[in-house]
């Protein structure tokens, strides 16, 4: 599906009996399923009723979904991957997801069974007897799903491979090249040098960390808050880029080197505050996970921290991406070089940067210490080639460590 953001939420919709479990079981979604009467049966062992027979307790409602929804919440943070199991008859039982979905940028997708009433109702006697509801409820359920349809902030999707694996951009015939920069650190005036022939032909993918450790924090961040409106810019989403989020967005910024060094620069002479952190928040809206494009004959996955393989990658979380898998010294370009020989890549080459390691033949490192001193590092992808460069950085704080 073309857009898909990394961060994922799929609701499943149907009566009681349509078959929303059998289709988390067929495709092999139950570690990344949220099951309504999983956390009901959490809360209260099944009662008796007045047949004689046990059923799940409905009493406990809310606080089954009081602890989904805060599990759910568990799983945003981190950008995982989320499905859930419940029926979802009604507008007003997917409202509780907007204001998550928009807190954390997940988009948010709903899959939708029409299976017959009567079908539902065969199905529903073959269920363990506790888990077996009453036919008026199947009913009723069935002709509220029938008969009402989702905000249009919900798309609905017709096969899970819609949204398993993420879109790949073929960008070859739109651009000549592409120029992917490396973290950048508030390292204004080496990052000026790459972009001095900003050019409408050339597509510019920028790493994340924008800000921090580096000297030029107003500048930089004043060059990207106009920079991003460009249709030829992507941007990723680096570690540091909660500290900025977190300010603009009034909650709690944990980096002390943020807020004494970086956030005084970039305040300097705002007049507007609430203006400023608009501004701040259109731009980390526009931040991806990851971006994935076909240029020729290259295949190329972006992403800040860097993988160890590529699977579904709806499946791989947000926080992998930002902060890498594995530790900060792990050599992940040997990893993933071991990965794509064994067919475990999907045959991207990829590229990412945070962390100062060697690169392979498919895994491309472009994190080059430039607030230190170093070098911005950058790669200019030609359709015939790939050219690794780099801008010596000499504006930086010699006292900084």
């Amino acid at each position: 599906m073309k857009g898909i953001k990394m961060r994922t939420l799929l609701l499943l919709r149907g009566a009681p009996g349509s078959g929303k479990s059998t289709f988390v079981r067929e495709n092999r979604l139950e570690q990344y399923t949220l099951e309504a009467d999983r956390f009901r049966t959490l809360v209260s062992n099944p009662v008796l009723n007045e047949k004689g027979d046990f059923t799940i307790s409905q009493r406990y409602d809310k606080i089954s979904w009081k602890m989904l929804m805060e599990c759910l919440e568990e799983r945003m943070i981190k950008g995982d991957f989320t499905i859930i199991d419940a029926t979802h008859s009604t507008k007003q039982s997917v409202k509780s997801y907007e204001d998550l979905a928009e807190k954390y940028k997940y988009s948010v997708y709903y899959y939708q069974f029409d299976t017959p009433y009567e079908i539902c109702l065969e199905n529903n006697l073959k269920r363990d007897v506790f888990k077996q509801v009453s036919e008026n409820v199947i009913k009723r359920m069935y002709n509220s799903v029938q008969s009402s349809v989702l905000p249009n902030r919900f798309k609905r999707i017709y096969d899970i491979n819609e949204i398993i694996n993420f879109y790949v951009d073929d960008i070859t015939g739109k651009y000549e090249n592409v120029k992917i920069i490396g973290d950048i650190h508030s390292c204004y005036t080496a990052l000026s040098k790459i972009l001095e022939d900003f050019s409408e032909k050339t597509l510019y993918i920028f790493l994340g960390d924008y800000l921090d450790r580096g000297i030029e924090h107003k500048k930089t961040l004043d060059l990207f808050l106009g920079l991003w409106k460009n249709p030829n810019v992507i941007l990723l989403e680096g570690n540091h880029e909660i500290h900025l989020r977190n300010f603009a967005s009034d909650l709690p910024v944990k980096s002390r080197e943020f807020m004494e060094a970086t956030l005084p620069a970039i305040s300097e002479n705002v007049t507007n505050t609430e203006e400023f952190k608009k501004q701040i928040r259109m731009f980390c809206k526009k931040m991806r996970q990851c971006y994935s494009f076909k240029f020729h004959n290259h295949k190329i996955l972006c992403t800040h921290g860097g993988l160890s393989a590529v699977p579904d990658m709806a499946l791989i979380s947000a926080q992998d991406m930002i902060k890498g898998v594995g530790k900060y010294e792990t050599e992940i370009g040997i990893v993933y070089e071991e990965n794509y020989r064994l067919g475990k890549c999907q045959d991207y080459t990829q590229v990412h940067g945070h962390r100062g390691i060697e690169s392979t033949e498919h895994s491309i490192c472009l994190e080059g210490e430039v607030e230190f001193g170093g070098e911005l590092k950058f790669l200019n992808i030609l359709p015939e080639k790939i050219e690794l460069n780099s801008v010596k950085n000499d504006v930086y704080d010699r006292d900084y460590l």
